[in-house]
């Protein structure tokens, strides 16, 4: 799994790239939902290229029929292999679009001062003169916002695993103080 507890400069490596990230995201579904073939393109791509040649003689025992069949079958094997393939990668980017709106969520919980240092710093990447011009707010005033937002950010986010953690415990506990049946 993706989500994870991360530690403050895992947390800005990955704010860093979150807007970059997300262009990918994109644009891999895309490519994804793309390539899986369609049946006719299959059939299309599997199919014999000379039918004259395939005919069975006077006597013959259905070679095309044959061919068909195993034409329409290794179209369907091809197919499903893709539908497998795009299925798992798909699962690793839904995965990966989770974490993504869970920090997004994480940012959101955050008072709107730290947010926007967040946003304004690490999404979208603006320096502090822009921040400091915009909101008429002092440097020293931005790195004492923008390390007190990280320090949040990175409490919220991990608050998540510490209690999953501790539901873990309490359930072990409980498990060792019941008697086996």
């Amino acid at each position: 799994m993706i989500l994870e507890p991360m530690k403050e400069a895992e947390l800005i490596d990955y704010l860093k790239e979150m807007e970059y990230g997300k262009r990918c995201l994109e644009q891999n579904k895309k490519n994804i939902y793309h390539e899986i073939e369609t049946q006719e393109e299959s059939i299309r791509r599997n199919s014999f290229r000379s039918v004259g040649s395939d005919l069975p003689a006077a006597s013959g025992h259905g070679t095309i029929k044959d061919k068909v069949y195993k034409i329409l079958m290794q179209s369907y094997r091809n197919i499903e292999r893709q539908v497998e393939d795009a299925a798992a990668r798909l699962l690793e980017l839904n995965e990966q679009e989770e974490k993504m709106q869970f920090v997004r969520q994480c940012i959101r919980m955050l008072p709107l001062n730290q947010s926007s240092i967040i946003e304004s710093q690490f999404i979208k990447r603006q320096g502090w003169e822009v921040y400091a011009k915009n909101y008429h707010i002092s440097k020293a005033s931005i790195y004492r916002i923008r390390k007190t937002a990280l320090q949040n950010l990175l409490v919220i986010y991990n608050y998540r695993f510490q209690q999953n953690n501790e539901k873990k415990r309490n359930q072990q506990r409980t498990e060792r103080k019941e008697p086996a049946v």
